[in-house]
């Protein structure tokens, strides 16, 4: 078992004199020069441990793109930092937040408890709605968002951009217009083959966010209620 760690010496050494040798788990530290998100795709660590500070990456913007993307984002994020911080992370989807000053087994309990969970999925709801799609170019081309979570998107249209492009989605959700910054992440199957793209939300605030992610449980708890046969 390995757990990819942020290069800060308090946080490495905090860890070190927990039981983690004695449990099998390796600790593989975040190459500062280095993409810690590629890291993650690259050796699939079974936790993520990040911390606020000049030296590591920002927290907040690995969290999004770990979560926005299909190879990462069932990977438990742990993260140290300011207790006034500890709202937007959470809302972003980290799995566990630890506050400074770390009081002694605070970090390895939170490690015990996240290395337990089981793996992770977006919560997505159904909603296919009608939409319009903005790429690169500026052209605006008419799509139908077949579902949606807090990170992402996965909609069908009859010409959509190549995974890579930037894109902004503009969907009524709830009675709320949302302009949605995007970045396809692949192509895929529709009702019609080659018809649906997949797409990671980037740089959208944390109260859209959190928007998105109330959508995304209402409409799964309704799909779990119509199939047990109880009233949405």
């Amino acid at each position: 078992m390995q757990v990819l760690v942020a290069n800060d010496a308090r946080l490495l050494a905090e860890l070190r004199r927990t039981a983690l040798g004695r449990r099998h788990v390796a600790l593989r530290v975040i190459d500062p020069a280095g993409d810690p998100v590629e890291q993650a795709a690259r050796i699939a660590p079974s936790a993520v441990i990040l911390a606020d500070g000049e030296i590591c990456p920002d927290p907040l913007v690995v969290c999004h793109r770990l979560r926005a993307r299909p190879e990462t984002c069932a990977i438990p994020l742990i993260v140290i930092g300011l207790s006034f911080h500890r709202a937007r992370l959470e809302a972003a989807g980290v799995d566990a937040f630890v506050a400074r000053p770390l009081r002694r087994g605070e970090l390895h309990a939170a490690l015990e408890r996240v290395l337990a969970l089981p793996a992770r999925s977006a919560v997505r709801s159904r909603i296919d709605r009608p939409a319009t799609l903005t790429v690169g170019s500026g052209e605006r081309q008419p799509v139908v968002v077949r579902d949606v979570s807090m990170s992402g998107a996965f909609l069908e249209g009859d010409r959509l951009p190549d995974p890579g492009e930037p894109a902004r989605l503009a969907v009524e959700i709830s009675g709320r217009a949302l302009e949605l910054p995007a970045r396809v992440v692949r192509r895929g199957p529709g009702f019609r083959a080659g018809s649906g793209a997949a797409l990671a939300f980037e740089q959208v605030d944390v109260a859209t966010r959190i928007f998105l992610g109330a959508v995304a449980r209402q409409g799964a708890a309704r799909s779990d209620a119509v199939a047990c046969g109880e009233r949405p």
